[in-house]
């Protein structure tokens, strides 16, 4: 229902109107912060104005945004949504075609992005090829998606996974 912005001192209050259902920022090599909304495609602010890529127009790439967008080395963006993973190199959008992705976590020392969903994490590296997959309860040995990544001080790679009812799992 909109955003609220946190800084020294206290925070500021974006309204729905600008952000609808954002569900995940992350900010680019260009200072530039991206909000990926579930239903209305990606914004892009640079401090001062808001430019948006509509839902419509990045349909062709992906819709129905989720969680933990994730920016490479490289600078590129990726947004894990309903259809795979829309990227974006600075200039031009793309996607690596899936099924639907809830989380992305990129990994700069490995140079890696992992990708989660229901009970599987594929492993990409920077070309967009998978280099491993960790598929079904028998390797996570848990159900449910993946929807949070983390890396600790020993640089252990921490999966969180939300257990979801079957009869209303649409992944």
């Amino acid at each position: 229902e909109g955003l609220c912005q946190v800084f020294s001192g206290g925070f500021e209050t974006y309204k729905r109107e600008f952000f609808p259902m954002i569900w995940s920022i992350v900010e680019d090599k260009q200072q530039n912060i991206w909000f990926a909304s579930y239903n209305f495609g990606l914004m892009k602010f640079d401090g001062t104005s808001i430019t948006n890529y509509s839902a419509e127009s990045l349909q062709k790439y992906g819709s129905f945004f989720y969680f933990q967008s994730q920016v490479d080395k490289r600078g590129v963006l990726y947004f894990p949504n309903n259809f795979g993973i829309v990227y974006y190199d600075g200039k031009s959008f793309g996607s690596i075609k899936d099924r639907v992705w809830a989380s992305t976590f990129y990994d700069e020392q490995l140079e890696l992005l992992f990708a989660g969903r229901f009970e599987q994490v594929k492993v990409y590296n920077l070309d967009h090829k998978i280099v491993r997959l960790i598929d079904g309860p028998k390797e996570l040995k848990m159900k449910g998606a993946v929807s949070a990544f983390g890396k600790d001080r020993n640089e252990n790679i921490w999966m969180g996974v939300r257990l979801q009812n079957k009869v209303n799992y649409l992944w």
